[in-house]
């Protein structure tokens, strides 16, 4: 029973967020549903400028680390890997996005621009028949906009101008890169991706309204005001925490009109989706169950409501909190939809966060065409492997073993970390015989980069290095050959081995 009114909860808290039923609210909702209803597709433009102060964020991530119980040397051990990241940086976003709801098809096209350099993300495209789509010039840009930001040591690998040469060398020789194809990765029927686009939008559109006309004519936030031509929302972190509070208020006064309201909606929302008469059937059921127990709906609401209470009394919470302010506008002018929104997120009289932005919408010319070729996401690994290994190649392999474990982890030994790619962390089987401990001579090789030869006759296997062959000193079990650690150094290898607290670890390095 509380799982199932945890679930009506939590489904409540995220359509009703922020919204209430003034004449202001539903005026500004009744504004969202005119724009998707008079649009078969949409398109919207916008510019989004977004400041971001690493020292002040580093300055709440050290209070939050060390309210939650860390140490002061965690601490600074935690805050000494983010050296990179320090000062105000700022970035500008200009954007277009074509939105198709009656496939549930969307393209975003996006430019950046971070200290007067532009960086073009190209297109992206979602849909729920085609999946996930982004252009190559997405994985460049960002490549490039990390490195730049975060003013990194210019001597790695990663970030050297021979391997960005290379890098994007690679990239141009496609446009796109296929993230998720919904049929051969999901494994659906074409009449199962049909079945994901709901049906009825308008029907959808109003059901929303009238939930919150029918479950919550009593409740108001205070955070939307009627302006001219539109609407006006404005609301601080404390105030957003104190309506949660008053909404939940509201919900454990109110149980009936909010439930039924809530089922309506729910219904529309599943027929138009295709649920079947089952599913429909336990919605009915779960709605059933918290009208018969009103108690027990109320007591689930109450634990939320200490919940959230207590978390805005922590002292970090409460500063976070009191920082945050919003501010946003929607206005119509003839056939066009404006809008205007400012995010500000302070701490300790340092601004952590501030993002502003403005969009206009309008019926869209085109339509959302999706790529007709593209490469797949391991094309794309493969390649940056193939490059991480020659920028930072392996240098030696670590084994990790416990006796009363029977596998150990093998981990590749680089001059540098691995950003992205190349990286293999295998788990194996290890034999011990006579106390001493063996591991599979070709799965290290292979991670060295070592050449494995087998003579069936003689039962040997052998490592050959340019044209030497070395025998070795291995044994067989179970038609694999095992090799003491020890036994790398016949070819040409430094291993050393440690035993802390039970947990060995033998290093083979170059």
């Amino acid at each position: 029973m509380r799982r199932k009114l945890a679930a009506v909860l939590c489904t409540l808290l995220c359509l009703t967020a922020f919204t209430g039923c003034s004449a202001d609210e539903v005026g500004y909702l009744q504004m969202s549903v005119d724009m998707l209803k008079g649009m078969e597709v949409s398109e919207t433009t916008g510019e989004t400028e977004i400041t971001l102060d690493f020292d002040a964020m580093k300055t709440f991530a050290a209070d939050a680390m060390l309210a939650s119980g860390m140490t002061q040397e965690d601490v600074d051990t935690a805050m000494a890997d983010m050296t990179d990241f320090d000062g105000k940086k700022n970035v500008k976003l200009e954007y277009t996005m074509l939105m198709n709801m009656d496939d549930m098809s969307f393209m975003f096209d996006v430019d950046a621009t971070y200290k007067n350099q532009e960086y073009s993300f190209g297109r992206w495209y979602y849909g729920n028949k085609d999946g996930v789509y982004i252009s190559t010039e997405t994985v460049w840009s960002a490549y490039r906009l990390m490195r730049d930001m975060t003013d990194v040591d210019t001597d790695s690998y990663f970030f050297s101008d021979a391997f960005a040469q290379e890098w994007k060398a690679m990239l141009d020789r496609d446009q796109y890169i296929c993230v998720l194809d919904m049929k051969e990765d999901l494994g659906l029927t074409q009449e199962e991706l049909d079945a994901l686009i709901p049906s009825g939008y308008d029907s959808l559109y109003d059901a929303a309204v009238n939930m919150y006309k029918d479950g919550f004519s009593g409740f108001t936030t205070g955070m939307v005001t009627r302006i001219q031509n539109g609407y006006q929302i404005e609301a601080t972190g404390t105030e957003v925490g104190q309506m949660l509070v008053s909404l939940l208020d509201y919900m454990a006064q109110n149980p009936e009109p909010v439930i039924n309201a809530l089922e309506e909606y729910l219904k529309v929302t599943m027929q138009a989706s295709g649920a079947t008469e089952a599913e429909i059937a336990d919605l009915t059921s779960s709605m059933q169950a918290a009208r018969d127990d009103v108690e027990a709906f109320r007591t689930v609401l109450a634990d939320v409501k200490d919940a959230v209470e207590t978390g805005m009394q922590n002292e970090t919470v409460a500063a976070l909190l009191a920082g945050f302010h919003y501010t946003g506008e929607v206005t119509k002018v003839n056939d066009r939809y404006y809008g205007s929104e400012n995010y500000q997120m302070a701490y300790k009289g340092g601004t952590m966060c501030a993002v502003t932005s403005s969009t206009r919408t309008q019926e869209a010319r085109g339509s959302v065409v999706f790529p007709s070729i593209s490469v797949r996401p391991d094309a794309i690994t493969t390649e940056l492997e193939t490059l991480t290994d020659k920028y930072n190649p392996v240098t030696g392999v670590s084994a990790t073993w416990y006796y009363d474990e029977p596998t150990a982890f093998l981990t590749e030994e680089r001059a540098e970390p691995v950003y992205w790619g190349g990286s293999a962390s295998p788990i194996v089987e290890y034999v011990v015989q006579d106390g001493r401990i063996y591991l599979p001579l070709r799965s290290i090789c292979d991670m060295l980069g070592e050449t494995v030869t087998w003579d069936q006759a003689t039962k040997t296997a052998s490592v050959v290095q340019g044209e030497t062959v070395i025998p070795m000193d291995s044994i067989l079990v179970d038609s694999t050959s095992y090799i003491g650690v020890r036994g790398f150094e016949a070819l040409g290898y430094q291993v050393t081995y440690t035993n802390t607290d039970g947990q060995h670890v033998a290093t083979i390095v170059k």
